[in-house]
Order: structure tokens, then C-alpha cells, then sequence
């Protein structure tokens, strides 16, 4: 038989039989503590810590920011001119500086140059941005520049920088070396030259005669010494012409200029005559010197070309005050009084005096007290022959070998036994003393 309320579950009304399962307990919820409230003290410890890096951190922050608004107030010093360890051209330097104050109006600027105060020119471009500038020749050389800005809360700043300038820049120098002015020359091929010194490269170089261009040709001097214009960096250039000139009178004007545009112009005037006699200057192309008179009257007068050879140098005042000539065999000398006498070549070429000798009472040999020296043999009939005193002087050695050579010094020559020519015997030569003492001059050129 079914049992309603045991068969039906669906009605509701029928006792239930059915233990129920126990009620579940419900978790306790766990109690957050604060952070102070650890266990033991090593956690404590960690705390403390962690607040003190933070507090250095923010330390730092703050100080990094204090600095970095004093580095934006603090005055700039920048755009130096001449760059730092640069080296300027020839002539006038400007020496230049931006100066910013950044945060304050600037109050004032002092510039120094080699520990000098200087009054530079003031640009102002606003309260805050001036321009200083300074322009001057400066001594060739090194050079120290400082500039001191001071702002209107007090700031200064400054900056030191060196430079080294080239020295001054001078206009070309135009030398004639021949003809001279007022010069009368011989009619024919005429060399017309300058010396040119410049410290900057000449970028026009020009000749004219009567008015009239003519062909010009400038080439570099290697073998110049020192220039006129000091202690520099100038070069020397040789500026010439060789037209062929009739008779007459000429004026020739020379025109250079460098690359900086100096310009520089010189003028001479001479004569071209007919007749070489009546001529104060010869040109001699061999070695490219002018004689002038009274040399030129002199050389020819006594046989220059052999005893002499030919010009190796200009006209020049020496040490002495003495304006002297240097020939391949001999030095002109113009005494004060204008007369022209020969340098003493041989005195000064021997190497060491020689020590005098007693007169040996020869009628073939000459003794001169003058000296102690004596004089035979194919040296005396030379010296006789040429000029005797005159030309040679008094002998100041005897006859001796030196360097495999039979030679004999006298004042102003050194007479040499040679070879002649054809191989047939000996002859007498005059030793080119002029040649050796004017390379020594040069330098050993």
C-alpha cells in the first residue's frame, strides 16, 4: 500500500523523516594590524631604515633642484673669438665674447688682455645679453684674455682663454734693385726688378713703363734671409721685366697687392743711352746683378772680368758703414771720401797668421818689412803684372801647400798654382775668396 507521505515527494504536508546535516561554521575574519604593530624587533628595524632612504631621496631632489636654478641665474660667458688655442692671421685681432646673465639685468663687464684692462665695445642686445669686443695689432705671440661679468643681484662669473697672433700685418714692400733711380743703362734687353715682401700672398703683381703694361713675371725668393719688416712671417718675391728699350727716358712703376688688399706702389725713373761707356749701370745676366758707378767705373778700369769676375751681390752698406760689393774674386769697397778700394779678402780668409821670415837678401825674391814676408817665382811676376800693392796688397804668408794646393796669401787675394788649360805646364789663379766669404755671409748657402 503506498504511504502518501513516503511515496509522494511533492507533498509537502508529509512529515520528513530526514536528519538534516549540521549547520557549517562561518570563518572569523582576520584582523588587519598596522604596520607598527610587528613582530620582534628585526621588523622594526626595517622600518626605520626605509624612512631614512626616503628622506635622504627627498633631500637630494630638493638640493638637485636648488642647484639647477642657481646654474640657470648664474651669468654665461660663450662665442669667444679668437677660438681658444687658435692662431690668427696677419694684422688687426678682434677679440670678442657673448655674455648672458640669464635671470638679473647685467651690471657690469671687465675685460683683460695679458692681465691689462682694456674698455671693449658694448653691443646690447637686451638687459640680459651683451656683446664685448675688442680690436687691436697684437705683438706676434701668445695672449691671454679673461672677461668678468657681474649681474645686478651680485653673480659673477669669467672665463680665461688664450690665442696666439700672427704679429702685424703690414702693407707689401716694393724694392727696386735695378736699375736705380736716376740710372742711365745701355740700349738693348733691359732687366727691370723689384723685390717684393709681403706677409700675405700677392694676388696681383704688375709693371708699367711710360704708362704701358708690359710682361711681368714674380717669383718666390727661398734663398731671402730676414725681411725688412722684422720678426715676421713675409715672404720675398722677385718682380722683373726684361723688354727691350730704346734710348730715352723711362719711368716704371710697379703695382702688388696681397690678399688681405694692401696695395703697394713704388715709381722709379731712368735713362737708356746708346753708348755702354756712357752708362752709370751694367747688367750682367750671369749672375742677375747691376754695377753701378763708381764700382762699375772701377771693374772696368782694371780688367775686372779676369781680375774680379763678375758681381755676385748687390750694392749694400755692411757693418761697417761701408757700402760694399761682393765679385766672385773680390769685395769693393767705397771709402768716404768715394774712392773705390778692394776689401782685404785674404786677411781674412787665413786661416792663422803666419809667423814673418828674415830677408834673404836675393835680388830674385822681394822682401817687404811691411809684413815679413817675401815674394818670387811665378807668383811675383803675376802680382807684378796685375797690379802689384795696388790690387793685391803686401804678401802675409810665403809660398806653401794647402790642400794639395801651391798657393800664397796676400791682403786682399790668395794667389793658387794651377794646371793650365792644355795640360802643358802651371799657372797662376786667383782664389775666388769673394764667392767662399759671401756664401759664409748668407749663411753657407
Amino acid at each position: 500500500m503506498r504511504r502518501p507521505w513516503q511515496d509522494d515527494p511533492g507533498n509537502l504536508a508529509a512529515p520528513s523523516f530526514v536528519r538534516s546535516e549540521p549547520e557549517r561554521a562561518l570563518p572569523r575574519p582576520r584582523l588587519l594590524r598596522p604596520p607598527g604593530h610587528t613582530r620582534g624587533r628585526a621588523s622594526g628595524g626595517s622600518a626605520a631604515a626605509a624612512d631614512a632612504v626616503a628622506a635622504l631621496v627627498v633631500t637630494f631632489v630638493l638640493v638637485l633642484l636648488v642647484y639647477l636654478l642657481s646654474l640657470s641665474s648664474r651669468p654665461a660667458i660663450s662665442n669667444l673669438a679668437p677660438k681658444p688655442n687658435s692662431e690668427t692671421p696677419p694684422g688687426p685681432v678682434t677679440i670678442q665674447a657673448t655674455v648672458n646673465s640669464n635671470a638679473q639685468p647685467i651690471r657690469r663687464v671687465v675685460m683683460t688682455l695679458d692681465g691689462a684692462v682694456v674698455e671693449p665695445a658694448v653691443t646690447v642686445k637686451s638687459d640680459h645679453v651683451w656683446v664685448v669686443t675688442f680690436t687691436a695689432v697684437l705683438r706676434r705671440g701668445q695672449h691671454e684674455v679673461r672677461v668678468d661679468m657681474i649681474d645686478q643681484a651680485g653673480h659673477r662669473d669669467g672665463h680665461t682663454w688664450s690665442f696666439t697672433a700672427a704679429g702685424p700685418r703690414l702693407a707689401p714692400t716694393v724694392t727696386f734693385t735695378g736699375p736705380n733711380p736716376g740710372d742711365s743703362i745701355p740700349t738693348g734687353l733691359t732687366h727691370i726688378a723689384a723685390e717684393v715682401i709681403s706677409e700675405g700672398e700677392i694676388v696681383r703683381a704688375e709693371m708699367r713703363l711710360n704708362g704701358n703694361s708690359v710682361p711681368t713675371f714674380l717669383t718666390p725668393d727661398n734663398t731671402a734671409g730676414s725681411s725688412a719688416q722684422g720678426k715676421s712671417t713675409a715672404r720675398t718675391w722677385t718682380l722683373f721685366t726684361e723688354p727691350t728699350l730704346a734710348p730715352g727716358s723711362y719711368t716704371a712703376r710697379v703695382i702688388v697687392e696681397d690678399v688681405y688688399g694692401s696695395t703697394t706702389q713704388e715709381v722709379i725713373q731712368f735713362s737708356v743711352v746708346s753708348d755702354p761707356a756712357e752708362a752709370s749701370a751694367r747688367f750682367v745676366a750671369e749672375t742677375g746683378q747691376y754695377m753701378r758707378n763708381p764700382f762699375k767705373a772701377f771693374w772696368e778700369a782694371h780688367d775686372g772680368a779676369s781680375l774680379f769676375g763678375r758681381p755676385l751681390s748687390p750694392e749694400f752698406v755692411d757693418d761697417r758703414g761701408i757700402t760694399v760689393q761682393y765679385y766672385e774674386r773680390a769685395r769693393l769697397e767705397q771709402a768716404p771720401d768715394g774712392a773705390v778700394t778692394l776689401g782685404l779678402l785674404g786677411k781674412e780668409a787665413l786661416p792663422a797668421p803666419a809667423a814673418p821670415v828674415e830677408d834673404p837678401h836675393n835680388p830674385a825674391v822681394l822682401y817687404f818689412p811691411e809684413t815679413g814676408h817675401t815674394l818670387a817665382g811665378k807668383f811675383r811676376e803675376f802680382w807684378e803684372q796685375r797690379g802689384g800693392i795696388s790690387i793685391f796688397g803686401f804678401p802675409i804668408t810665403e809660398e806653401m801647400y794647402e790642400a794639395g794646393v801651391r798657393a800664397q796669401y796676400f791682403e786682399r787675394a790668395r794667389l793658387e798654382l794651377r794646371p793650365n788649360s792644355d795640360g802643358t805646364g802651371m799657372e797662376v789663379r786667383i782664389t775666388p775668396l769673394g764667392e767662399q766669404l759671401w756664401r759664409q755671409q748668407r749663411g753657407g748657402e
